[in-house]
């Protein structure tokens, strides 16, 4: 099936000739697909669309080539390529012999399957843009639990130093109850009184946020960071 794909490729800038339906679908599918792959990948590994565009750079020509190709393999002008939709229910349309001059028949299900498939490449670039974005939500729901959970420990060791003076070395000798699945230990420095909460979500497993402590205005107060932990993930608060 990836011959298609290839064979386009080795045709890079070749506008003369003619290609067959399947080798313009099957071209066009994988052209689809890794162009969404390395959407998804680049925004969410790099928040950059870099790698999408670097591949859809390199693939116009071939895309040209290759769809002027097929409409000279129905007997039509390249130019046809232009004209949206029509592009579409040609470059659905079955190879013709253009020794008959016979100009091919445009069936409904040809129609049809142009239309399809000019909803597929649009839900592929909503899907590529809304699984980030989807990601980015869940992390963030997930981080409002964790904070929770923090500002709990936050109090509690600040009620300990308002009291003792000093750091627990453990939050067993505070009044700390909380709990979440979306932390895997708590810990608490008895030197400073920072306070480490260490995550267990996926994609921040085993990243820290870092509570620490400092005197106010007759009161203990807090600042937050993050380590590893990229900024649109954190709370407003976090570093």
């Amino acid at each position: 099936m990836a011959n298609e794909y290839v064979s386009a490729l080795s045709n890079y800038a070749n506008f003369s000739g003619r290609a067959t339906r399947k080798e313009y679908w099957m071209f066009t599918l994988y052209n689809l697909l890794i162009s969404i792959g390395l959407m998804v990948i680049g925004r969410s590994a790099f928040h950059s669309d870099a790698l999408y565009n670097l591949y859809s750079l390199a693939m116009l020509i071939p895309s040209i080539a290759v769809g002027v190709r097929r409409m000279h393999d129905i007997g039509r002008s390249g130019w046809w390529l232009l004209v949206p939709i029509v592009n579409l229910v040609f470059a659905c349309t079955a190879t013709v012999d253009l020794e008959s001059n016979e100009r091919p028949k445009l069936s409904g299900l040809a129609l049809a399957a142009g239309i399809v498939l000019i909803l597929i490449p649009i839900i592929g670039i909503l899907a590529a843009i809304a699984i980030p974005a989807y990601q980015t939500y869940t992390v963030k729901a997930k981080m409002v639990e964790v904070m929770a959970v923090g500002k709990q420990a936050e109090t509690s060791v600040a009620n300990y130093i308002d009291k003792n003076g000093l750091a627990p070395t453990n939050l067993n000798q505070t009044d700390f109850t909380g709990t979440s699945k979306f932390i895997s230990d708590i810990a608490v420095e008895p030197v400073n009184g920072d306070i480490t909460l260490t995550l267990n979500f996926v994609p921040l497993k085993d990243k820290k946020i870092i509570l620490r402590p400092f005197r106010g205005t007759g009161t203990t107060m807090w600042s937050c960071s993050g380590l590893g932990i990229q900024q649109q993930y954190l709370p407003s608060n976090c570093l």
